[in-house]
């Protein structure tokens, strides 16, 4: 009972969050569209004071410019975790499928009903690291993760900002209608959301699992950097086309650029990429990620 009030709170968290950063994000979107260089920096600086850089754990700049090599090389990146849940609450390694199989693969996909399209398979990513990294860090401890640029709350509740604000305004009739559709096709018998339960059993809502994290004993998180792809993007709606890129074919390891996942985890996932053959394969720690972004300029890591 005490889960599912804390899951009520961070969905409710969320839906301020919003509105709260739909006047920073459209500020600076449009400075930066106008190129008023000093007001696209002032907006910058002010979240920079907010996303606490002190509390980073450091690396040197040995590590920073290999890291910053790979991390340039990445078109995609895609946010996932060791663990979830199947559609009948059982727990299935996720990161031993992808290696038994050797790629990532398309999951069912509802999320292009919200603009007008059908269901599909696809694999979800976006150009944003930052953003890669809260949807994984729904398979670890949430709002709970240390060493963050950050919390996945404010970053996903940043970027999506403009984008609802949009879709709603200019869209209103058609998106509530097809979010009615959408509703029905995500949500479980008991009217919770089917993708928030894939990592947390108790989450009862789509935005809850970014603070909540996941329920699954020994879960942590786990960003992919895709360097290459095969075929091209899924159709999606325009509007959600400068947001996610969806996948129909899949992602081989050997067309990542490099994996991310905790830095107490590292050994670990190179021992089990070397065992599936892929000893060649670059794991960095999430941490050395987030202190790279702490680096570069706040307009940067959303995208303008």
């Amino acid at each position: 009972m005490e889960t599912r009030i804390e899951a009520t709170k961070a969905q409710h968290k969320i839906y301020r969050g919003f509105f709260l950063q739909l006047p920073n994000h459209t500020a600076l979107r449009v400075s930066s569209r106008l190129r008023i260089n000093y007001l696209v920096k002032f907006i910058g600086k002010r979240h920079d004071v907010k996303l606490q850089k002190s509390n980073l754990k450091t690396f040197s700049q040995a590590e920073l410019k290999e890291y910053e090599k790979s991390y340039k090389s990445a078109k995609l990146w895609h946010g996932s975790g060791k663990y979830k849940y199947d559609i009948n609450g059982e727990i299935v390694d996720v990161f031993a499928n992808v290696l038994s199989s050797s790629s990532l693969n398309p999951a069912r996909d509802v999320y292009a009903v919200i603009g007008g399209l059908d269901e599909t398979h696809t694999i979800s990513t976006t150009k944003l690291r930052i953003i890669a990294r809260s949807y994984a860090d729904t398979f670890g401890k949430g709002l709970e993760e240390k060493n963050r640029y950050g919390a996945a709350s404010f970053w996903v509740t940043y970027h999506y900002s403009t984008f609802y604000a949009m879709l709603f305004s200019r869209y209103a009739v058609k998106t509530f209608r097809n979010w009615s559709k959408w509703r029905k096709k995500a949500t479980n018998d008991d009217k919770s959301t089917a993708w928030g339960q894939k990592v947390n059993s108790q989450s009862e809502h789509v935005w809850d699992t970014f603070d909540l994290g996941s329920d699954i004993s020994g879960n942590f998180p786990i960003i992919y950097g895709i360097s290459r792809l095969r075929g091209g993007a899924v159709e999606i709606p325009k509007s959600f086309e400068k947001y996610e890129v969806r996948l129909g074919q899949p992602v081989k390891v050997s067309d990542l650029c490099h994996i991310e996942v905790p830095a107490d985890r590292v050994a670990e996932v190179k021992r089990q990429l070397s065992r599936a053959g892929y000893d060649g394969a670059k794991v960095f720690a999430i941490e050395l990620g987030e202190y790279y972004a702490s680096m570069r300029d706040f307009h940067e890591l959303v995208g303008l």
